[in-house]
């Protein structure tokens, strides 16, 4: 391992940041964006139905819709929508694989990707909602980036 690329771990594990210096294109992989969003989670990036119950414990709880748009928004791909029970759910097609970063939520029950729907990313932030909970989560993800 390179010097740099141990620095870069140390930053990702131990401080919980992974700074623009750490890239040398400032692109960052999934699996660092999916530390960076899963440390950005909080109460009022939650689905505010959730936000009462929401906890530390379980911080994927609400936050599918505004970490689908961000995942969109680094990697491109699809988001989609399918239901958990009468639980609307949405998550990420990249690479034509599924990414589900907020599957945690539901506590090991069944989600039926094969019938989820596409979604477009405009659509989604047309809800007043999902935008203000999406830039706040955007602010917190980008704010540890920049560290």
């Amino acid at each position: 391992m390179t010097n740099s690329y141990e620095n870069q771990l140390y930053n990702w594990f131990f401080c919980g940041k992974i700074g623009k210096g750490d890239r040398m294109n400032g692109e960052y992989t999934l699996e660092e964006m999916s530390y960076v969003i899963k440390k950005s989670w909080c109460r009022e990036s939650c689905y505010p139905k959730y936000q009462d119950v929401w906890r530390k414990e379980n911080p994927s709880y609400g936050q599918d819709v505004v970490t689908s748009l961000l995942l969109y928004d680094y990697f491109k791909g699809n988001i989609k929508k399918c239901y958990v029970g009468e639980t609307p759910h949405y998550f990420n097609i990249i690479n034509k694989e599924i990414i589900d970063l907020t599957k945690e939520q539901f506590l090991g029950r069944e989600i039926p990707y094969e019938k989820a729907v596409y979604k477009k990313r405009s659509d989604l932030l047309k809800n007043k909602n999902v935008y203000s909970r999406y830039i706040l989560l955007r602010e917190r993800v980008e704010g540890c980036l920049e560290q």
